[in-house]
């Protein structure tokens, strides 16, 4: 996992491109963990893509919660 993360942080010379470089490497990144992760644990795309996602998905839901309680008490 580590290996695959360490690899696809290369990608993150798109970011030197004004303008569409940042969107660029965000996704070129993405990509190559996905890839890394799957072939260096042999898991199913379906596998990589819970893995990957989901903690993004509860640490948003966590963010949005806290907002939401912040402004309900203003």
């Amino acid at each position: 996992t580590f290996r695959a993360i360490c690899y696809s942080q290369a990608a993150q010379l798109w970011a030197l491109i004004p303008y569409v470089g940042g969107l660029i490497a965000s996704l070129w990144v993405i990509g190559v963990q996905l890839i890394g992760i799957r072939e260096i644990h042999g898991a199913s795309y379906i596998r990589v893509l819970v893995a990957f996602f989901v903690p993004a998905v509860l640490v948003l839901a966590m963010l949005m919660t806290a907002g939401v309680s912040l402004f309900l008490l203003d």
